[in-house]
């Protein structure tokens, strides 16, 4: 078998990296390598936020969802089979993989009730 394509989403970073603007809907505390220099101003002391730690906020397994749902819409509307990875949601979004599979499986539950909602109007 061989890939026809590969699909990458991109989104917002959960991480506490100066290359990303902070999003604090995305933590579940603030990160170490923040400090706030007035009203809704911050900036970064270091790099990167070491050690990284495993969030996992409402908005932040939302945002998780929602990428994972977009790309089996995407790769359906294309005529592609598509293969999801939980890497986004280890690395970017930094959740445990517990939580990165349930938004995997949550959003492919919601797809496949849509094929089948779909499929029984036509």
């Amino acid at each position: 078998s061989t890939w026809r394509s590969i699909f990458a989403a991109l989104g917002p970073d959960c991480g506490s990296r100066n290359k990303r603007p902070f999003v604090p809907a995305f933590r579940t505390e603030m990160p170490q390598n923040i400090e706030m220099v007035g009203e809704g101003r911050y900036s970064y002391t270091q790099a990167n936020e070491e050690p990284t730690r495993p969030m996992s906020t409402d908005a932040s397994k939302s945002t998780l969802f929602a990428v994972f749902f977009r790309l089996l819409v995407k790769a359906h509307c294309l005529g592609h089979n598509a293969i999801i990875a939980p890497q986004i949601g280890l690395s970017v979004f930094n959740h445990d993989a517990a939580v990165a599979q349930q938004m995997i499986a949550l959003a492919a539950k919601a797809y496949s009730n849509l094929v089948a909602a779909k499929a029984e109007a036509q």
